[in-house]
């Protein structure tokens, strides 16, 4: 009988011995392996594009600036609807001031009226329409002066003015009233004087439109 395992088989051959490990490098041979890395990654052929730089963060205090404190934002809106409500009422009381006793329009269609009684009759028949009860003058809430020069010789509100030499006159600030008078008279417009409220008699900025008539030295001022 064969020398075999079973069956008559010839033994299988013995396995080739395995080559043992190859040693782990050496503490010097690490040192060389991590030197060389580190010399590939500063070498200038790995250019600084391969690595991503890392994202800036903004300092606190531009961070700060940008995103105010609830408590501050609050406050700034608070003070800048203030400003804008106080100016809406020194607008509305300036507006109000010009207007208490009419409009700039009405009191210009009163003194054309009132000038064109004078190229057409004189200013002693204008003096005595500013009086007429029946007329628009005597009972207008608004200041209707007629004059002579600088002189008053018609007042519908205050006839105790009548005979006064505005020339001579100052309002409440010290200033003579006949040149103001005069020079918004020959451009047709308003005269800003400084003067008593005529119901409340307190210190008021009256605008009084001003004009000149063509004949008899006259002129009208209409004031609000």
């Amino acid at each position: 009988m064969q020398k075999g395992g079973p069956g008559g088989r010839p033994p299988a051959a013995a396995p080739a011995a395995r080559a043992p490990p190859a040693a782990a490098p050496s503490a010097p041979g690490r040192k060389r392996i991590q030197t060389a890395k580190d010399a590939a990654l500063t070498h200038p052929s790995f250019a600084p594009a391969h690595r991503p730089a890392p994202a800036r963060r903004a300092p606190r205090a531009a961070a700060v600036a940008l995103n105010p404190a609830p408590g501050a934002a609050r406050q700034g809106m608070i003070a800048l609807a203030l400003a804008l409500a106080a100016a809406w009422a020194f607008g509305v009381q300036s507006a109000r001031a010009a207007e208490d006793f009419g409009t700039k329009a009405e009191a210009r269609a009163l003194a054309s009226t009132l000038v064109a009684i004078i190229d057409r009759d004189g200013v002693a028949a204008a003096a005595r329409a500013v009086l007429d009860p029946d007329g628009p003058f005597r009972h207008s809430r608004m200041g209707v002066n007629l004059f002579h020069g600088s002189t008053v010789i018609a007042d519908n509100r205050e006839p105790e003015t009548v005979a006064t030499d505005y020339a001579d006159t100052a309002d409440l600030t010290g200033a003579l009233v006949w040149p103001i008078i005069s020079a918004a008279a020959e451009a047709e417009d308003d005269a800003l004087l400084k003067w008593y409220h005529y119901d409340t008699q307190e210190v008021y900025d009256y605008h009084c439109f001003s004009m000149k008539a063509a004949r008899d030295d006259g002129a009208v001022m209409i004031c609000r």
